[in-house]
């Protein structure tokens, strides 16, 4: 077996060397931090990584999946922890330090593995701060804004002794402060209508429908459905058989003078919840017609409904295309149903709206959540 040791000031140069040296099929049997010499204290960071390969037979397993083995099991407990403990101060154990300062290290050879030579050189050199990179481009959110925030908390680390723990707790400060939320129903001192609008099949009706029943169930307030889709009879229906489970009024407005009356009839109603036809993103003759009927002359508030199974760049062009309805708040749906929980941050960094709730699932009413950052930063995490 050949058995190699390389040195470089980082470890994506160090694996690059093995790479090169090796070939792909290498397996990393060891990596540490060299401590800087005593005589020169302000000399360049050194990475040891020392790789094999059998000599008789190439290695089965690609360095890639033997760090991931390595580390999965590892690695949301860790997480986990660093959220079931924010406000926590940064560990004194150095036993514990030097493991963690292993495992990182193996992390940043996975990461480096899968993302290649993009990745600024900060980020192999502060504590912490590659896998907390590789958690949230593995969570679905971009690289260019995963980068942005490991800068951002970088540059409030690195005048400072950091560990990864310390660092954690800065990326969460900085998401934490980057997604704002509201409750558009807590407080309304007068009638409040609200329609849902969005794409085809993000699920507009059920959540009408779970959160009428916890403004019913729950909170004790006088709801009314509305349907505007003319085009989906199923969705009319649906919503027409919610309301009669919750003893709640039902009626359908297709254009705008009948919504003015039924929003009329409905003056008693501390809420009023309205459902509209899907929409695609390219289909401007239907946005248009919302248009028409959610003019300036009918006093409701717009929210736009994205499910989280859709690819960021559908999200952008669905959003830039609703932006015409001028929504008030985000409503993502079918966090469930995907991985990609950190396109909520990219969505926000795109068109900065607060998030109102969360769905995570198909029961009526329970499976939505109240939008709080420290929601959302928990499910990106975990």
């Amino acid at each position: 077996m050949k058995v190699k040791t390389f040195r470089g000031r980082s470890v994506q140069q160090a694996v690059s060397m093995i790479k090169s040296e090796i070939g792909p099929d290498a397996v990393i049997l060891s990596t540490k931090r060299v401590p800087k010499n005593r005589t020169n204290p302000y000399g360049e960071q050194v990475f040891e990584v020392t790789a094999s390969l059998p000599e008789d037979e190439p290695c089965t397993e690609p360095v890639k999946t033997l760090a991931e083995k390595t580390v999965k099991s590892y690695y949301k407990k860790d997480f986990k922890k660093s959220l079931e403990n924010f406000d926590f101060k940064p560990s004194e154990n150095k036993n514990q330090d030097d493991i963690l300062t292993e495992i990182q290290s193996i992390k940043d050879i996975l990461f480096t593995l899968q993302k290649n030579e993009n990745l600024p050189e900060y980020i192999f050199r502060f504590p912490g701060a590659s896998s907390v990179y590789s958690r949230l481009v593995e969570s679905g959110v971009s690289s260019e804004l995963a980068g942005k925030i490991i800068k951002r908390a970088y540059s409030m680390e690195k005048n400072f002794k950091s560990t990864p723990d310390s660092f954690r707790k800065r990326v969460f400060e900085d998401i934490v402060s980057l997604v704002e939320t509201k409750d558009p129903f807590e407080e309304q001192g007068q009638r409040y209508a609200a329609a849902f609008i969005g794409p085809t099949g993000v699920g507009k009706t059920t959540t009408i429908a779970k959160i009428a029943a916890d403004l019913t169930i729950n909170k004790g307030m006088k709801v009314g459905l509305v349907s505007v889709d003319n085009y989906r009879i199923g969705a009319l229906e649906q919503l027409k058989t919610y309301a009669a489970i919750l003893g709640v009024p039902f009626m359908p407005a297709f254009d705008r003078g009948e919504l003015e009356k039924v929003l009329s009839r409905m003056r008693s109603r501390d809420v009023i919840l309205i459902d509209t036809a899907g929409t695609g993103s390219y289909d401007a003759e239907k946005i248009n017609e919302l248009k028409k009927i959610f003019s300036e002359s009918v006093s409701v508030s717009s929210h736009l409904v994205l499910s989280l199974t859709s690819s960021r760049e559908n999200l952008r062009e669905a959003s830039l295309k609703f932006s015409e309805l001028n929504p008030c708040s985000y409503v993502f749906t079918k966090i469930d149903e995907t991985k990609n929980k950190g396109h909520i941050l990219d969505q926000i960094e795109y068109m900065n709206l607060p998030v109102s709730f969360v769905t995570n699932g198909q029961r009526v009413p329970e499976d939505i959540e109240k939008a709080s950052s420290k929601l959302i930063l928990k499910r990106i995490f975990v």
